[in-house]
Parts: structure tokens; sequence; C-alpha cells
């Protein structure tokens, strides 16, 4: 017979796995479902307070999870102050239903498993209303990999690759807020730097394309720039003060494309008594002048990729179709960006469409989700790159109550 202190070790384990196996079973909905574990101790016997904490617990667990499913490991890491000041302590707002599937009293603490559902958009809004996720698709965002070296130093300073050395960049800095004044977003700067060997990647070289554009892809990033800034003495004087040369070189590398968008190469002088400042100085002028250079190189690229025609799935479907489908179907002919809408399945509830648009999906679903409709709504989901889900929604009746509780025969259970 099974002691009964096993029986419960092994029935969290069996949890734990479900855990590991259910996190994000309708991820692909928009909701996040899930089971995780909470367990607070109980003081002065009041088992009320101890549950009702336990399940705070799991289900702030389960907020966690949600957010790191939406978000790279990095950005997780530096918004992380204002993920626990300002999501965390309001996570019953995200909370879709939840229900405790199993509690109990062990050795001086209460543990539940908690089955939750979480609201995807509501946790993108607030992603972007904080700037945690670029909430704007038409702005592009950059991984600088950028190695230093001045007069003094013998290597190179960079924070990737083999052997990286600590990392303070002026040129990378003067870079990165050049560009944000013309919308152009940095995925790394401050003080976290992320370890690229935590995915898997190998640089063969500092200046390793391939997996400088293998990293930012991970760090969400559209464009890479990688390359080198140097500073050194100038043979020649200006007087009494020594003069100073400083470069910066770069290629700039589209992500998705493998594209190469541009070639930066950039040289100023300065003149100093000092040395040191004379360094920093030239450093200074080149990074400006670098960034003078890539900003209009960028946004020129960047404005020809988004207006770039593609062929975007829409996948259809909804109640009372066929008269819906018609009246979304004229509303695409008045939208001038698309080139020519090419039906490929049509059936009675659903239907598949290939649109040749001038632009991503992102922004096809922005245009298309301003559009209104006679008595029914469109709601957007799923999109992807290369791919949307439209469904039809009907504007009459109230379905608060059924969108709070979607299964009636399993209410949900509230913490107050």
């Amino acid at each position: 017979m099974i002691k009964p202190r096993c029986s419960r070790m092994a029935f969290l384990m069996v949890i734990l796995l479900v855990c590991l196996f259910t996190a994000d079973l309708f991820a692909d909905t928009g909701i996040m479902a899930g089971i995780n574990t909470g367990k607070r101790r109980i003081i002065k016997e009041d088992v009320p307070k101890a549950k009702q904490d336990a399940i705070s617990d799991a289900l702030e667990q389960a907020l966690q999870n949600t957010v790191t499913a939406m978000v790279s490991r990095d950005v997780l890491a530096r918004h992380l102050g204002v993920l626990y000041d300002r999501l965390l302590p309001k996570t019953q707002d995200y909370v879709v239903t939840y229900k405790v599937l199993a509690e109990l009293k062990q050795a001086g603490h209460y543990l539940v498993a908690v089955e939750s559902k979480i609201d995807m958009s509501l946790v993108e809004k607030f992603l972007k209303d904080h700037n945690i996720i670029n909430a704007n698709p038409d702005i592009p965002t950059i991984l600088p990999l950028i190695s230093e070296k001045t007069g003094g130093e013998i290597l190179p300073r960079y924070w990737w690759g083999n052997n990286p050395l600590p990392y303070e960049s002026v040129a990378e800095d003067i870079l990165i807020r050049l560009m944000a004044d013309h919308q152009i977003l940095s995925t790394a700067n401050g003080i976290y730097r992320p370890d690229p060997s935590f995915y898997n990647i190998t640089f063969n070289s500092v200046y390793d394309a391939q997996a400088a554009m293998a990293l930012g892809e991970q760090m969400k990033a559209d464009i890479v720039a990688i390359g080198s800034a140097r500073s050194d003495e100038a043979p020649n004087r200006v007087g009494d003060e020594k003069a100073y040369v400083a470069s910066v070189d770069l290629d700039l590398f589209h992500i998705e494309t493998r594209e190469k968008v541009a070639t930066i190469q950039v040289q100023e002088t300065a003149a100093s008594i000092d040395e040191k400042t004379g360094y920093q100085d030239a450093l200074i002028k080149a990074a400006h002048a670098a960034g003078e250079a890539m900003v209009p190189k960028i946004q020129k690229f960047w404005t020809e990729y988004l207006r770039k025609e593609r062929t975007i799935e829409v996948t259809i479907n909804g109640d009372e179709f066929l008269p819906r489908y018609v009246a979304l179907k004229d509303q695409l002919q008045t939208i001038p960006e698309i080139e020519s809408v090419i039906p490929k399945e049509l059936g009675t509830n659903s239907a598949l469409l290939g649109v040749v648009y001038k632009g991503n999906a992102q922004q096809f679903a922005s245009t298309l989700i301003l559009r209104t409709f006679e008595n029914f709504g469109i709601d957007i989901t799923e999109v992807t790159d290369t791919s949307l889900t439209v469904q039809f929604v009907s504007l009459k009746g109230d379905t608060t109550e059924s969108a709070q509780n979607p299964d009636p025969d399993q209410p949900a259970e509230q913490t107050e």
C-alpha cells in the first residue's frame, strides 16, 4: 500500500507534468490555457486565506507563462520591473476563467493545482502600451553589434562571440539615440545583453554575419548592423594639438530575407591636446556621420520592403457565411493596396483567399479592421507574416456572460 506522503508527491509530479504539456494548449485561439500550481503557508490556522493566496500564486504564474511565450528572453529581462510592478498586481484583469482542479494541506502549507485561461490579446495590449513590444510594425527595429577600440587598447571590446570583453561603446550609444530620433528602434541597449550561447548560436568570428542574423532573429529585430568603430592617433598635428582619426565600418542586413541593406564606411578627425579627449571626440564625430548615413538607407529600404507586393492567405469563416463573405469581398475591392483577390477554396461555412497586397499581413490586418459592415463585424486572428484569419461576428445579442464563462457546465471559481 502506498503511503499517503508518497501518493501526494506522486500526485504533484503528475500535475507538474500536465503543466508542461498543456501550457499553450489554446495559444493559437488567443487564449493561453494551462495548469499551474500554487503553495502558501497556513498562518494562524487561516486555511481560507492560505488557499486564496495559493490560487493567486498559480494565476500569477499562468500570466507569467503567457508573457514569456510572447516576448523574447532579452525583452523580458529588460522590462522585468514594469511586469512585476504593473502587470502581475492586476492578474485578475487578464484571467478569462479558472478552476481549482485539486487542493491539499501538507506540512503546514496549502497546495493547489489551478487550470486557467489567460486573454493573450489583453496581455499584448499591455505590452504595446508600455513599449515592451513594438506597437507599430511600420517602425523597424535594429540589433547593433559594433565592436569598439581606441588607440590605447590592444583588443576591440564587444559583447557577443568568443571571449567577449567588458563593453561600453560611445559609437553604439550615439547611433541608438540618433536612430531613435528617426523612429528606428534598438533591441539591445542598456546594461543587459544576451549570451548567444543561450540560443545555441556560435560566432565563428566577431563579424560573423550569419550568426549575427540568427541572434537578431531571436531578439525580434528586423535589421542587424555588424561592424566596428575605431579611433587612433594620426601622424599629423594641428598646431600644438595632436590629430586623431576615427572610422565606423558597418554592414546592415535584413534578417528575414538575409539581404544586405547597406554598407556604411565613414571617417572623421578631431584635434586635442588631451589624448583621451582626442580619441573620444573623433569617435563621436564618426558615429554621428555613420548615423546620418544609415538613417536614410534604412528608411528607404524599409519603405520599399513594407510596400513590397505579397500574396497573403486569408482564411474566412463564421455564421451566416455566404452573404457576409460577399460583403467582405466587396470591401476588398475598394482597398487600393490590393492588386487582386484569388479564390482558392469556397465552402458553405468557410473560404480561403489569396490576396495580392502591397504590404505585409499586419498592415493588411490593420487596414481591414477599420472597415465597417452592415449587421456584422469581423474578428482578425492568427496574423503571421503571410496569413491571417477573419471570423464573422454577429453584432446582435449580449455575449459578455458566455465570453467570461465559456463552459456553462463548469462555472469559473473566482477569487475575491
